[in-house]
Order: C-alpha cells, then sequence, then structure tokens
C-alpha cells in the first residue's frame, strides 16, 4: 500500500494553490508518520481478530476505490490539484480519509495497546483537521463550493 502511495505522489498533478500553513504541513506529515509506527501486537481473542481483519480489509478495499476516484490529485499537505466529484467522491468528500479510519480502527480492535490507541486517535484528529484545512483550501475555488453543496458530508454519509 505505501508503495503506491509513493508512486501517487511522484505522479501527483500539479497544484493550482496550495497551503503555506506550517501547522498543515506538520499535521500532514505528523499524520502520515505516526501512522507508520502503529505496532501490531495481535489480539488472542479470535473473534475479534476476525472482526479486526475483516474492517482492515474494509478499509483497504475501500481506499484503493477512493485513491482509483482521486487519481493523480493525490497529495499530502491541503492543495488545489483539480476537484475531484466522481466515483467514492460521490457518495462523501473525504472517502480516503474515511476509509483509512476504518481500517485504522479495525487495527487497534485487533492490536489493541496504550501507545496505538493514542497513535489512532491522533491519526483520526489529523485526518478530520487535514480535511478541514483542505476545504478552507479549496474553497477559493467555485466548482468546489458547488460540490460541497451537492456532497454534503465529510466522512459518513447522513452523519458526518
Amino acid at each position: 500500500m505505501n508503495t503506491l502511495l509513493v508512486c501517487l505522489f511522484f505522479t501527483r498533478r500539479e497544484s493550482a494553490d496550495l497551503s503555506h500553513r506550517p501547522l498543515d504541513w506538520i499535521i500532514a506529515i505528523g499524520t502520515v508518520g505516526l501512522s507508520m509506527a502503529l505496532r501490531p501486537l495481535p489480539s488472542e481473542n479470535g473473534a475479534v481478530m476476525t472482526i479486526s481483519v475483516i474492517m482492515q480489509l474494509i478499509g483497504i478495499v475501500t481506499i484503493l476505490g477512493a485513491l482509483s476516484s482521486l487519481g493523480r490529485s493525490f497529495g499530502i499537505v491541503p492543495a488545489n490539484r483539480k476537484v475531484q466529484s466522481a466515483g467514492a467522491y460521490q457518495i462523501v468528500r473525504h472517502p480516503l480519509y474515511a476509509s483509512e479510519m476504518i481500517f485504522y480502527f479495525g487495527f487497534l480492535l485487533g492490536n489493541f495497546s496504550l501507545f496505538n490507541f493514542i497513535a489512532v486517535v491522533a491519526i483520526m484528529l489529523g485526518q478530520i483537521w487535514r480535511a478541514v484545512s483542505e476545504e478552507k483550501l479549496l474553497s477559493k475555488d467555485e466548482k468546489y463550493v458547488e460540490y460541497m453543496r451537492t456532497v454534503p458530508y465529510r466522512f459518513v454519509p447522513a452523519i458526518f
């Protein structure tokens, strides 16, 4: 998965606008880095591990769907690389972050530790920050403002 992300990063579309706020960069890079620091500590409970693996698989499949919808507009820090509204982006405005949250929650369920709990909470808060920061930047584009009217939810349809 990380190899795919690196390939997408290096082949991404040029941005028309990019966040220059240091905190946006720190949180974006920190969130990605923290996700790589999670520690596998598999649960001995078979039912918990089964649910964990199922959630992680759902997360991976939906991550791949979101990435295929995003295409070359992939990036780490908030930027406008063309408003995406097709595929998974017809359902929620941030399907990649939502999919990652499913994956990380599934990981935490099957690999619970205080470190992993704190890291996953920090990752989820970081993803929310990133979504809000991206929306602030993208709201300068009238196409994105219209997209926000069409797709009102960030992560979960009819909820949030």
